[in-house]
Order: C-alpha cells, then structure tokens, then sequence
C-alpha cells in the first residue's frame, strides 16, 4: 500500500525525501518516505569491447575456477562473469550472494 513503481525510468538525483527522474523525456520529481533502486545486472563495455570470451550478453565467460576462459592468469567473479559450465542452466542467478560466496577464492 503506498508504493509506486515507476519502471523505464533514469534516476537524476535522490535526496533524503525526493526522487528526480526522467521516464519517456519527461522530468518529474516525487516526495518520498524511503526509496528502493532496483537494477538489473548488466555487463560492462570494459569485457564487450576488451576481445575476451563473453556470453550473448556481454558477461565475461570463466570457468568453473572463475578463470577467464582465454587467459587462466585473468580471474573474475560476481554478477559480472558467467560460468561456461553452467551457461544452459543458468546458473548462478545474478545475485549478490553468489558474488560473496567467490570472494574467498579469489
């Protein structure tokens, strides 16, 4: 009760009780209680344009090690790697979780 989605909208600046946004070249500001940001994972231009191996998606691909497919000295984990072995299944979901369960090892 009281919540409002605003989904397709850019975040321009958040205060502790506003929310400046634009959504379909519109600017809009609204007053807020308490605010969430939600996002999705994405990859970024940095494997997409660096030649390494990456998914459909631009995520650089790693094996089950977390090591880069092409270069095993190159290690990466977190929301921004996908596991070869797993690429049908999915898996791991892009969470934050799995991100600190790899941080010991890497």
């Amino acid at each position: 009760k009281g919540i409002k989605i605003i989904p397709n909208a850019k975040v321009l600046k958040v205060t502790k009780d506003t929310v400046t946004y634009s959504q379909n070249e519109k600017l809009a500001e609204i007053k807020v209680d308490f605010s969430v940001i939600a996002t999705g994972a994405t990859s970024f231009e940095l494997f997409k344009n660096s030649g390494l191996n990456v998914d459909e998606a631009g995520f650089m691909k790693v094996n089950d090690y977390l090591q880069c497919v092409d270069y095993p000295n190159i290690f990466g984990g977190g929301d921004c790697i996908c596991i070869e072995s797993s690429m049908k299944d999915h898996f791991p979901p892009k969470a934050g979780v799995y991100a600190v369960r790899e941080a010991p090892y890497l």
